[in-house]
């Protein structure tokens, strides 16, 4: 399988490139450009290093062409500075995964994986520990956003 990973340079992108490059997948990463993270993988086989601006769709089509998993771990905000813009929060998160999934559906790609954020969806804990079944009440936009891409993802379905 061809797998695309959006956000691939990051923390978690990084473990995941190495998992699937040990189980012979084909890696294309896709983060912003001048990372340095690039070169720990300039010598390996199967994979292959996109740059681009995760708003830019034109970006976004040219790295997904071939794909067949689309792994979307690319966030331009964190929970605390989501409330400093709301509308940056929204457009740049929930506004640009909408038009990744359309491209995503146009290139057929046949999987999407999400990593939402279980503690800022879910809000503040009625019980412990916190239940997939557990309302959910986000209280900053990050979790707002994080959670109606997770509903969207569902009417994509």
């Amino acid at each position: 399988m061809k797998c695309l990973i959006l956000g691939g340079g990051g923390f978690i992108g990084t473990h995941l490139v190495d998992t699937l490059l040990e189980h012979q997948h084909e890696v294309r990463v896709f983060d912003r450009p001048n990372l340095k993270v690039s070169a720990r993988y300039s010598k390996r086989e199967n994979i292959e290093w996109f740059e681009g601006d995760f708003l830019n769709i034109e970006d976004i089509s040219r790295a997904m062409k071939g794909c067949d998993i689309l792994f979307h771990l690319a966030w331009s905000t964190l929970p605390k500075s989501s409330n400093e813009n709301i509308v940056y929060d929204c457009e740049t998160n929930l506004v640009a995964t909408l038009r990744l999934l359309d491209a995503a559906c146009k290139y057929n790609i046949k999987k999407v994986v999400f990593t939402s954020s279980g503690g800022t969806v879910y809000g503040l804990p009625c019980e412990l520990p916190i239940k997939e079944t557990h309302p959910t009440e986000p209280i900053v936009p990050y979790g707002i956003t994080k959670l109606t891409v997770e509903k969207y993802l569902k009417l994509y379905k």
